[in-house]
């Protein structure tokens, strides 16, 4: 699964796109998102990222499966929405409404749905249990994200904040979380990814790892012996290359997927010149070991002041695609 949180790979090789902030562009507006067939050369200060030829047309019909495209496996495009509302502000009903709406007249295949922890009350579980129905009804294959943390941000329950995260109380009640969610959303979800960016987290609360890495340990497992396996899970991390920290590979190892966000140059103060994405795909393959990649998350920069340019980021997705075309047997 890939996605700019950015882009997100799910399926049978599933690209998800989940565009935000300075690193995509808005998520209501398709004109704008980048065709990787339209090639393109880096101009005009645009980062020499490595050439490759492009992927299957995302529209393309082929087989008698509307998830089929050309090529050695299948491509499934999606796009998250993600409106924002007036002067930057939070989206009305009716943003959400235009976004959903966009969404599916570009022809998405899949979705990425993100809740934290906190929010999964018994009023938020019924909204997400309507969303992936929606979503569903539509034939998207939508992967859950359920955040304990997101990058650095704490998401537990008020009942739990304060505690340690591998107490009993901790432990349980993210449990009964899974719980909730499975018994009613198993059967509609392609994956469940636990976190996002976890890694960010741990880089400014060191002394949490050990109990962090624990509390996702136990919980995998036991929603893997919930729901006999299915959907698959692992916990979102960013892509650091190829010599991450032991709590990093620890995280890395659990579950039944290997879960990242790729975007390149994120926090930088200019964008990369050096960025090789089939090189970071290869890291990726030979960290995840036997493990199948989702991506939840890639992008490119675009802020001016970055250097960064639509050139740039057009040849970043077309290298992107490219390199995936040769690899797509070991995503997700």
């Amino acid at each position: 699964m890939l996605g700019t949180d950015g882009l997100h790979l799910l399926g049978r090789t599933l690209l998800v796109t989940t565009l935000i902030g300075s690193w995509a562009v808005p998520a209501c507006n398709p004109a704008e998102i980048v065709n990787p067939t339209d090639g393109g050369t880096a101009a005009g200060g645009a980062p020499p990222y490595d050439a490759g030829n492009q992927d299957a047309n995302p529209d393309a019909q082929g087989g008698h499966d509307p998830g089929l495209d050309a090529g050695t496996s299948a491509v499934l495009l999606g796009l998250s929405p993600n409106p924002a509302g007036a002067g930057g502000g939070a989206p009305t009903d009716a943003d959400i409404l235009e976004a959903r709406l966009t969404t599916y007249a570009v022809g998405v295949r899949a979705v990425l749905v993100s809740r934290s922890w906190a929010g999964l009350d018994s009023e938020g579980l019924d909204s997400l249990i309507a969303e992936v129905a929606a979503y569903r009804g539509r034939d998207l294959a939508v992967v859950l994200n359920l955040l304990a943390v997101d990058r650095t941000t704490d998401h537990r329950p008020a009942a739990v904040a304060g505690l340690s995260w591998s107490s009993t109380e901790t432990v349980a009640a993210l449990q009964t979380t899974v719980d909730d969610l499975l018994a009613a959303l198993a059967d509609d979800l392609h994956a469940l990814v636990f976190n996002r960016e976890t890694d960010a987290y741990l880089t400014e609360h060191p002394d949490e790892a050990s109990p962090l890495v624990d509390l996702m340990d136990t919980v995998i497992l036991h929603a893997e012996a919930f729901a006999d396996g299915e959907p698959r899970s692992g916990v979102g991390l960013s892509f650091v290359g190829m010599s991450p920290s032991a709590p990093y590979g620890q995280l890395l190892d659990l579950g039944q997927l290997a879960v990242w966000s790729y975007q390149p140059g994120l926090g930088a103060a200019e964008v990369p010149n050096d960025t090789s994405a089939a090189k970071d795909l290869d890291t990726m393959i030979e960290l995840a070991g036997t493990k199948p990649i989702v991506l939840v998350a890639t992008g490119a920069p675009t802020g001016d002041a970055l250097g960064a340019t639509p050139e740039g980021q057009q040849q970043f997705f077309a290298s992107l695609f490219g390199a995936l075309q040769a690899r797509r047997s070991h995503f997700d």
